[in-house]
């Protein structure tokens, strides 16, 4: 099975924030598919930011999630990484596109979050080439 690689493109301007809280949107919809995701992170700030983002999301519900070097006795639905950790093989693998990683080819879907910045928007276009490259067909999502 291939993976399925998805841009989303943040069309407006927009903060690392706003990117946070429309990631947080999604997990939320991917996880109420019974699928679990890795978040990858680029760096301890970011991976702090992800974690309190989801523990504020919504008051009435709660994402399921820990970081990769905690023990957690029951399995996360979302497991928060750092770029030198190595991610634990759920069914999705989901980062911002600024984190300097690739998803691996292993998961069923691979999903970068793309805030309107030059800088973001130019990392991500050398993403989606290099998956191009590989031979698959990336989808942009614009929002």
């Amino acid at each position: 099975m291939s993976a399925r690689i998805l841009f989303y493109v943040l069309q407006q301007q927009s903060s690392e924030r706003d990117a946070l809280t429309f990631a947080c949107h999604l997990i939320e919809k991917i996880t109420q598919q019974s699928l679990r995701v890795s978040v990858m992170a680029n760096d301890e700030m970011q991976c702090q930011a992800f974690d309190e983002a989801l523990w504020a999301f919504k008051a009435q519900s709660f994402i399921s999630h820990t970081r990769f070097d905690t023990p957690c006795p029951h399995p996360a639905q979302v497991i928060l990484h750092q770029k030198t950790d190595p991610p634990a093989p759920l069914d999705v693998w989901l980062a911002m596109a600024e984190t300097e990683a690739f998803g691996l080819l292993s998961f069923s879907r691979i999903i970068h979050i793309v805030r309107n910045d030059d800088a973001v928007k130019t990392k991500a276009r050398s993403q989606f080439k290099y998956y191009r490259e590989l031979g698959f067909s990336p989808e942009t999502i614009p929002l």
